[in-house]
């Protein structure tokens, strides 16, 4: 059981659901590259 490699994993993913979820509430406005969705 390779138990601290997992919660280094789950440590890594929450700190970029983290980054993503504050980078989307403090930039209203998204590049297109990133966001195609939001370019109409």
């Amino acid at each position: 059981m390779k138990l601290r490699s997992l919660k280094i994993v789950f440590s890594f993913l929450l700190i970029c659901f983290y980054t993503i979820v504050s980078a989307q509430y403090t930039i209203p406005k998204k590049p297109a590259v990133l966001y195609p969705v939001y370019d109409e």
